[in-house]
Order: C-alpha cells, then structure tokens, then sequence
C-alpha cells in the first residue's frame, strides 16, 4: 500500500525550498495524527504541497518527489524534489483532508504534514472534485446541466459514491430545487389547459426528487441543521407557490405550511439561534397559518383564539431574530450582511402582527348608522408597539441614516429601497396611524386632538406612497390599496368628494378589487352620487369568484337609495351587520311578512321592493307577494 504525504505552505516560494523541517508543537501535532514509524520512503515516495491561507484557496497544489523521511529527536524533516502543479486546487485538497481528518481526530485544524493512504485520497479527492464541478455549475446557474448530468434519482441511488455523500447530494438537490420552482402566472404562460398540466406533471416530479434527496441528507447527517432548514425549505417554496396569484394549486398549503414548521422546529432545537429559520417559522404562521384562520374560519370562537395563538407565535419568532441579530458583535461584519435582510424583515412583520392583533371592527355601515358601541377600543397597546417596531424597521432600513449625524423625520428615512420596499413602509406608517386615529376618536365620531396628529400623519404617509415610485422589480404593482385607505381617511373627516376623487382613477377598470369599490361607492352614496354608487356597487358584485364579501354589497345596494325615512329597513341592515348575519335578504323578507301579517301592507311592499335591489334568486316569489299585497290593500 502507498502512501501520499500532504504538506501545508505558506506561499510557493516555501514549496520550492526542496526541504521542510517541524519540531516542538507542530511536530507532536503531526506524529499525533499519522503514525510515521511505518512511513518510509519504500511506501511514501509521493507528497503533494498544498497553500495554507484564505487568499490561496485557488492556487494550484505541487507534486513533491519525497527523498528522504528523518523522524528523530522530537523533528521532523523531509527532503524532496520540487516537480509540477498538480490538477487540483489547494481548497479541494484542504475539503478533501478535512472529509477524512474530521472523520478520525478531534482536532479543528490539520497537521502541517499529513499521512493518507493514497486509495483513500482517491476516493475523497474524487467526492470533492464532483462537489467543485457541481459549484461551478451551480455558479452559472446551470441546474439544467445539472439534471442532465446526474439524474434521474435512480441513477443516484446506484452510485454509491453519490448515494452516501450528503454534501454531493445537497448540491444536486438545490438543483432540483431550483427546477422545481413554479412562481408564474399559469393562465397568462400557457395556451391551453394540457401544456399546462404537463408543465405541472414536470415540476412535481422536480420537487419529490428534492424531497428524497434532502431526507436522504438527515439520514446519512441525522446532526446537521442545514440539512431540515433545507427540507423545511422546500415545504415553504411550495407554501409562496400555492399562495401565488393565477399560480399552482396541486397541493394542500396547510399541510405544507405544517411540514415546514416540523422541520424548521427540528433544525432550531439543534441549533435554536438560527436566524433565517426563526424568520421563516414566523413568516409561516402569521402570513400562512394565522391568514388562513382568520379568512376562513373567522366566525368560529376557538379557531379565532387559535390564530391569535399562533400570532403571538410569530411574533416570538420574529423577536428572537431582533435578539439574535442585535447580539452579533460588531466586528462579526460577514454574519450582520448575511442576516441584515431577515433582521430589518421581521421588525417588519413583527409591526405588522402587533397590527393584527389590535382589535378594530369597522364596516362600511359604520357611515351610515349612529352606533351606542361600534367595537372600537381606546386602548391602543397593541398598535403602539406596531408603530415603535415599523419607526425601527425604518430607521435600520437606511444605511445612510445610520451615519448620519442628524436624524430625519422617518417619513423621508422610509423613502429608502432597502430590504423592505419604500412604499410599503409607507403605506404601513400611514395605515397604523389610521387605525390609531379611529380608535381614539370612535371612527372619527368624537374629538380629540391628540388623535388629529395621528390622522394628519396618515394623510401624509398614504400621499408620500402614493406618489413614492416602486423600485422596478414592482413597477407593475397597482396603488389602489393605498389610495382606497387613504379615501378611508377622507370619508371618516367626511371629505366625501375628495375621497371620490382619490380612487376615481382606480375605479375606471374591470379589475379593480371589490373593497375598492365599495370605499368608492360609500363615499358617493354620502355625496349624493347614486348612480356612481350603484355602477360600483355592480360592478363589484358583478365578480363573484374575486370577491368574498358580497353580503357589503347587497347592503351597500340597499342604502344607495334610503332617505331619512326608510328607517325600518335601515334598522334591519344594522342588525345584520352587528350580530354577523350574511344573509341580510331573508331577514328583509321576514320583516315584510311580519307587516303583511299586521296590514301593513305599505311597508311590506317597501321592503320587498328594496329586497329586489340585493337579491337574483327569489325574484319571481317575492314579486308574486307583492302583487297580492297591493291587491289585498
């Protein structure tokens, strides 16, 4: 059996001495790892010179011709011949070292001379050169080449040499990964419904290669961290796909989200302060889990006590990462650049999660009806810490304000592009502001001045995003959000005109959002505009499938003709509105029985006829009932 000694220099002008010589430590740290009473020049006739130092990690290791081995007198010292470069570069020899030297000692750092079998170097040496080709590849993005290079899965799954290296299959799994990806619009990238199941078909098989490769990974790697941060990955790749609009929908995103979480919690009980999967747990349960509680389970008491749980969840998450990124010393500068974005991210979300939690149950109606209590709150705890933690983000978010000597006012800091976008800073500002202004002054009911700065702060934050450009990743982004909160605004200062007048250019659409049209139609119905109120009213309800709250619409139907008069109706809309009930049509129709039964038979048909307004089913019934009434009178 031979052997390859492996020698550390400094530089190249070290290698070319033609001798080396170690003794004290260095040589007790060498004879402490390769026993060289069996080395002898008979088995040990190769060394390769490899270049210690971060600044040589790509410099070409040298083939040495060992001459003479003396170990004695507590030294060590080699003479040999100085001949060529060799094919491989001093980081692959130093991973491939330290694959094997890991594996043996308990040391961190390698001897400066080594002894390997020279079948072992092979063997490694090849693992390493397959891992260099993979990362140039993976340099290029080339994932294609990749694919076609290694895969199918089982191919690897034959090749031991691969199907036992958790690092060489990582490396192939982040290519799959990256295939996998489906973060389109399907409706707008293909033709037809076939090419689009085929493109589908493709992309899932993508993504169980990845999955098999990164549970393959735990298993050879049970201890390894990155390696369930990795899978967790790829369960909340899936979870943003599912989410996206006009994008995939072949898959279960609760279950995702779930997975996700188990593997993130596996990665963060082995290593709790990682700060990329704190930030993505959070991101899962506010954005993922506790959204789809709420929209969808809101009406139910122990589902919505189950997403203010798993807020606060979030919250924990994004706080840690505020705790362990501000603890990172300052001259760690590498870990504060890496982790900067996650770091000014989850002050960012953690206002917003506070933000979720402030209680604040406004509706249209609120416009339109004199409430003893609308459920509004004076206390404003949670909003409070909402607005301290997004003046935070703001203030962080711009490296140049960190230098400055004179701090700006923050609605000029947040016109920074950092790693939240500037308009959204913005408009978040504006927004906690609003909300704080509604709940110190009952929906702008009562005065108060302290709550006026917080309403003219709105005002200015929702103008600054309005005319504040998106960075040119979102040039195509629409503004209708904003405008629609800041016509908000306007409506409760009963601004009625200007409020139109804020959302006229978002209104003239077909595909303007439903909650648009309805802040529009509030205010012209205020404005006396009612058949620009009804055109939006339409509209709106005109789109089913987009809009989930029809029951505002057929309400905002009915009020679009009322006067001071029709109070009984209004009374009816109120109830329904305060005690939740959606279908607000047959509670009217009820009513209009209950007057029949008493011969009222005016009223009754009063009713009706404004049941008529909200309603497509029932048609024919009601108007037959009608008829008889006015008959019957």
């Amino acid at each position: 059996m031979h052997n390859i000694l492996f020698v550390g220099f400094s530089n190249r002008e070290r290698a070319m001495k033609g001798s080396a010589y170690w003794k004290g430590e260095s040589y007790y740290d060498i004879i402490g790892n390769s026993d060289f009473s069996a080395v002898t020049t008979d088995n040990t006739k190769r060394a390769i010179g490899y270049f210690t130092g971060r600044d040589n990690m790509d410099k070409l290791c040298v083939e040495l011709h060992i001459k003479s081995i003396r170990n004695k007198n507590n030294s060590l010292y080699l003479e040999y011949d100085y001949l060529e470069e060799t094919e491989y570069d001093s980081a692959s020899v130093k991973n491939s070292l330290n694959k094997v030297f890991s594996s043996t000692s308990a040391n961190k750092y390698i001897p400066f001379c080594y002894c390997l079998p020279e079948e072992e170097f092979n063997l490694v040496i090849e693992d390493e050169s397959l891992l260099k080709e993979l990362r140039s590849l993976t340099s290029g993005n080339q994932w294609q080449t990749i694919h076609n290079n290694y895969f199918p899965l089982e191919k690897i799954k034959s090749i031991p040499q691969f199907w036992n290296d958790a690092k060489v299959l990582s490396s192939l799994s982040f290519a799959s990964a990256k295939l996998s990806e489906v973060y389109i619009n399907l409706k707008r990238s293909f033709a037809d419904n076939k090419k689009s199941d085929e493109f589908l078909k493709m992309q899932k098989r993508y993504r169980e290669e990845t999955i098999a490769l990164r549970n393959r990974c735990i298993e050879l790697e049970p201890e390894n961290p990155g390696y369930y941060s990795n899978l967790a990955y790829t369960h909340y790749q899936s979870c943003r796909e599912l989410m996206l609009r006009g994008g995939r929908r072949d898959g279960n995103l609760k279950q995702e989200a779930e997975k996700a979480i188990e593997y993130l919690k596996l990665a963060l009980d082995l290593e709790p302060n990682r700060i990329t999967d704190l930030y993505r747990m959070g991101q899962i349960k506010a954005k993922i889990l506790y959204s789809q509680i709420k929209f969808i389970k809101q009406n139910n008491k122990s589902e919505a006590n189950n997403a203010v749980n798993i807020l606060r969840e979030a919250i924990i998450c994004f706080q840690k990462v505020e705790e362990v990124y501000e603890i990172l010393p300052e001259i760690d500068e590498k870990s504060l650049q890496r982790y900067n974005k996650e770091y000014i991210k989850s002050l960012y979300n953690c206002a917003d999660a506070y933000h979720n939690l402030q209680k604040l149950n406004w509706h249209y109606t609120d416009y339109f009806f004199q409430y003893e209590s609308n459920g509004y709150f004076n206390d404003t705890k949670y909003i409070d810490i909402a607005i301290r933690y997004i003046e935070k983000c703001i203030d962080l978010d711009n490296p140049k304000m960190l230098k400055a000597k004179i701090k700006l006012e923050p609605i000029l800091t947040a016109k920074h592009n950092g790693a939240v976008e500037s308009v959204y800073k913005l408009y978040f500002t504006g927004k906690l502001n609003l909300i704080k202004y509604f709940l110190l002054t009952n929906n702008g009911t009562k005065e108060n001045l302290p709550a006026e700065i917080h309403c003219t702060n709105a005002e200015k934050y929702f103008l600054a995003a309005l005319y504040q450009p998106f960075s040119k990743e979102m040039q195509r982004m629409s503004k209708g959000f904003i405008a629609e909160k800041l016509a908000r605004l306007y409506i409760a200062k009963k601004e009625y005109k200007e409020a139109m007048k804020t959302l006229e250019k978002f209104v003239n659409g077909n595909y303007t959002d439903y909650y648009i049209r309805y802040t529009y139609a509030t205010a012209a119905i205020k404005a006396g505009e009612t058949q620009k109120a009804q055109t939006q009213i339409e509209k709106a309800l005109s789109f089913p499938k987009s809009n989930p709250d029809i029951f505002t619409g057929k309400i905002l139907r009915v009020l679009n003709g009322l006067n001071e008069t029709d109070k009984t109706i209004s009374d009816l809309i109120k109830s329904a509105v305060d005690t939740g009930i959606k279908n607000i049509d047959s509670r009217l129709i009820e009513q209009a029985i209950i007057f029949y039964k008493t011969n009222e038979t005016g009223k009754a048909c009063k009713i009706l006829s404004e049941t008529l307004k909200i309603i497509k089913s029932r048609v024919s019934l009601i108007r037959r009932f009608m008829k008889y009434s006015i008959e019957q009178k």
